[in-house]
């Protein structure tokens, strides 16, 4: 059972790129992108303080603003430049990501795509 101030987002990380959707709701998807490029050639982020500030950005834009903060779950999935999976650094820094913009929960997840009933497994066991 969901909690009535609780959100769970997947996030979807590509080039320069948010895909962000409610898990509850994956057609509604929303792209955010940053001014400035948070990629760089070795890494998916390689420009932290820019990838947070869109990524705060992007689920305040999604989960709005309330004078009680939902409590938000995230699962991060890295679509690209995951060539023989994460290390534990990369691994970190999509979790900090995160955690910087706001997430109380964080599932890292590298493979396919999921649906709802994944997702939900992986912010259970986060």
């Amino acid at each position: 059972m969901k909690k009535a101030f609780s959100v769970e987002l997947y996030v979807k990380v590509s080039r320069d790129t948010f895909k962000i959707s409610p898990v509850s709701e994956p057609s509604r998807e929303q792209v955010f992108t940053p001014s400035e490029a948070f990629t760089t050639r070795r890494l998916l982020v390689g420009q932290f303080s820019i990838a947070e500030r869109c990524l705060k950005d992007a689920v305040t834009s999604v989960v709005g603003r309330s004078l009680i903060p939902k409590s938000v779950g995230i699962v991060v999935h890295p679509e690209e430049m995951v060539d023989g999976g994460l290390s534990q650094v990369e691994e970190r820094l999509f979790r900090e990501l995160c955690l910087g913009a706001g997430a109380r929960k964080v599932a890292v997840w590298v493979g396919g795509p999921l649906g709802s009933s994944e997702l939900n497994k992986l912010l259970e066991n986060a």
